[in-house]
């Protein structure tokens, strides 16, 4: 089943519900999911690293999204580049002050002369 990792409660499965999993620090989204009417997942928003965003291996955190076949979790996608999915989310996104970190931010290791 796709969704075993993410150990969600039943609730979560309520037709037409959000899901949202926060950081240890109670205030910073790390993802949430929103439900159809049939109580399956449509798309899982994401701010953590993830292996799939090749930027990301180096643990920045990015606002990406997986959409949803079924119970099967597709693929990672930068939020920054579909900013339709970014605008069709905005009030969500605000929310959580996440809205402008869908610009990826690149980390610097070496000082640029």
């Amino acid at each position: 089943m796709g969704l075993k990792n993410h150990s969600l409660p039943d609730y979560a499965h309520t037709p037409g519900s959000i899901y949202a999993k926060m950081e240890k620090d109670g205030t910073t989204l790390k993802e949430m999911r929103f439900y159809d009417d049939n109580g399956h997942p449509i798309i899982e928003i994401a701010y953590h690293s993830e292996k799939q965003i090749k930027k990301s291996k180096n643990k920045t955190k990015i606002v990406h999204f997986h959409y949803y076949d079924g119970l099967k979790r597709k693929n990672a996608q930068r939020m920054d580049e579909h900013p339709e999915v970014k605008e069709k989310y905005a009030m969500y996104l605000k929310e959580f002050n996440l809205y402008d970190k869908c610009e990826f931010e690149p980390v610097f290791r070496h000082r640029l002369v």
